[in-house]
């Protein structure tokens, strides 16, 4: 999905946002990324711990691992707060197959595997395929 530069409702309709106000995308800290589960965040429903996510940015390719999955009230801010390593934290609505206003949040939180890839090396990691286990 395409990662838009702040939540809005266009951008959640395209693909997904950052969150202002967190760590932007390629930098040290706790990146927050949120977007819809019933479009480009349903495959995210079930992901498996260690399960790879790759995220693509103007200075390379992010590598990270899930490491874990918890389901928080909407009102619950602790999932931005910052972190001390390069963090991915995915967030969307719960339950996945719900009908109207979700009344939970589904946190996704994964940490870097690999900081950066040159643009040389990114052509060969985008042939490289890693399964969900």
């Amino acid at each position: 999905a395409q990662v838009y530069p702040d939540v809005h409702k266009e951008a959640l309709e395209a693909g997904a946002a950052w969150v202002s106000g967190t760590t932007r995308p390629g930098e040290a800290g706790n990146i927050a990324i949120a977007g819809h589960r019933d479009s480009y965040f349903r495959p995210l429903e079930d992901i498996p711990l260690g399960t790879h996510i790759s995220l693509t940015t103007p200075d390379g390719e992010l590598l990270f691992a899930v490491t874990s999955v918890e389901i928080v009230d909407p009102l619950d801010t602790s999932p931005l707060g910052p972190t001390e390593t390069m963090t991915l934290t995915l967030i969307t609505c719960h339950p996945f197959r719900y009908h109207g206003f979700a009344p939970d949040r589904y946190i996704i939180r994964a940490e870097v595997l690999k900081e950066s890839t040159t643009h040389a090396d990114r052509a060969e990691s985008a042939l490289r395929t890693i399964p969900a286990t």
